[in-house]
Formats: C-alpha cells, sequence, structure tokens
C-alpha cells in the first residue's frame, strides 16, 4: 500500500461522493452513465486530460492478481475488515482506470477514503508511515541544471559531466547521478519528435 500527501488521482466517479467524511462510509453510485471523455486535472503539469477506460484484459488482470492472494496475508483492519478486500470489491466495479485498480492507496484521494469508516482511514494512514528520503545535494543540484524549458539547451548539457573534480566513475558514489543522466538522456532523444512516445494519443 502507498501513502502519498503530495499526490491527488482524480476520477469521475469521485465528483459522486461528498467532501464531508463521517464515521459511516459513504454510498458510491456505480450504475451512474460515465461519459466517454472524462476531463480530470493533471497535478503535474495543470492540462487537462482523458482517463481512459479500463481494458477488459487489464481488468482480468486485476482479478487474477487479487486471486492470488493470500487471506491471511491481508493487511486486516483492528476492525476486522481487510484492506485488500474492500478495495478490490469497489475497483472491479470501476469502468475507468483508477490506483485501486492497483491496489493503491493515496491519502489525499476522496474516493478511496469513502470506502473506509473514519477509525479505520486513520489507522490506514498513520500506520508505518515512512519519511521521505532526502536526496543529496550533487543529485538536487543536477536535476535542476536539466530543469530546462529549452530541448536544444537541455541536448547540450545532457552531455556535460556530472561528476564534479574530474573524479573516476566509482558506482558507490555516482549511481544516483549517473541514472538522472541518463533518464535525461532519454526524454531529449523523444523530445521534439513527431513520434514522440511521451505524449499519449488518443
Amino acid at each position: 500500500m502507498t501513502n502519498n500527501k503530495h499526490h491527488r488521482y482524480l476520477d469521475y466517479e469521485e465528483q459522486l461522493i461528498s467532501n464531508e467524511f463521517s464515521t459511516q462510509p459513504k454510498k458510491v453510485k456505480l450504475d451512474s452513465p460515465i461519459p466517454d471523455a472524462v476531463e480530470s486535472f493533471s497535478s503535474n503539469n495543470a492540462e487537462q486530460e482523458v482517463i481512459p477506460l479500463l481494458p477488459e484484459k487489464d481488468m482480468k488482470r486485476v482479478e487474477e492478481e487479487y486471486s492470488k492472494m493470500i487471506p491471511s496475508q491481508m493487511w486486516t483492519l483492528k476492525s476486522g475488515r481487510k484492506v485488500e478486500e474492500i478495495i478490490y470489491e469497489f475497483a472491479r466495479k470501476l469502468k475507468r482506470e483508477s490506483c485501486l485498480h492497483s491496489f493503491i492507496i493515496y491519502e489525499s484521494d476522496v474516493q478511496t477514503k469513502s470506502l473506509f469508516f473514519e477509525d479505520e482511514w486513520k489507522e490506514i494512514t498513520t500506520s508505518e508511515v515512512k519519511n521521505r528520503p532526502e536526496l543529496e545535494k550533487s543529485v538536487k543540484e543536477l536535476l535542476k541544471k536539466y530543469t530546462v524549458d529549452d530541448v536544444e539547451r537541455l541536448r547540450e548539457i545532457r552531455f556535460e559531466p556530472f561528476i564534479t573534480n574530474g573524479c573516476k566513475y566509482d558506482r558507490k558514489l555516482h549511481f544516483d547521478l549517473d541514472f538522472v543522466n541518463n533518464v535525461y538522456r532519454g526524454m531529449a532523444t523523444f523530445m521534439g519528435d513527431k513520434q514522440n512516445p511521451l505524449i499519449q494519443r488518443n
């Protein structure tokens, strides 16, 4: 299960849920008609995107993954209810893609929150919460360096040395820097290409 206080996954069904939360789970209308094109807000680039329908083969994959789960190893809350069971029973009725199909919990998602009682939700969001790892200064600086809005500029700086002081590459010390550099090299290769696989096309 994944907690994320800063990410919000928006879905059409979420509009059917009240923003208020009581001690009883809200009822969600799963039989309401869903339009072919649903617009949602992307928190990453502030652009509108369409949440696609979940292909039948993907839904079968969700069912297969759930069937492999061992009940005794599921996350059993103090109430006795199992988190995976609750998510599956709801997610299998959703027609559009949702983080719930991957059994992922986003703490800020109203839809997911509505499936649980108040004390259950508190238990979920406070159990074994881990702090985000702190990035090393060198990694932060490299990410800032590559954060440009000019493709040609990115293509130039991606070949500049990312290991300072002329040091030789040491996997233990420079693996993260090498990884960041490789990712941006790959992105720069596709940017500006009409067949750019980074851009979703309907």
